[in-house]
């Protein structure tokens, strides 16, 4: 499970491009949160978020927390640091070091 972001073209009115830059990507960027099975089919694919926005704050809103059940694993990218979110449902969080 990991944000993914996608660039966009830009007004050059900074006002217009309201919070689409991302800072991590340094460009003007919509995201969404993408979870894969483990044979690599992708179960969820949420609704894309302005780039400003933590890939926390997406995992929470997402609404996804409420399909994790006791003891799943969930594997996610080092920066992807959602364990206070799972560890009240006895989840666990596991890391991908590529």
């Amino acid at each position: 499970m990991d944000c993914t972001e996608f660039r966009l073209d830009t007004y050059r009115n900074f006002a217009r491009q309201g919070n689409t830059y991302s800072s991590y990507k340094h460009a003007n960027t919509f995201k969404c949160l993408i979870a894969v099975t483990p044979n690599g089919g992708s179960c969820c694919v949420l609704d894309l978020y302005e780039g400003a926005i933590p890939d926390v704050e997406i995992f929470e809103e997402s609404g996804i927390l409420k399909h994790i059940e006791l003891q799943d694993v969930i594997l996610v990218d080092r920066g992807f640091t959602v364990q206070d979110l799972v560890h009240p449902l006895q989840a666990y969080i596991k890391f991908l070091l590529f």
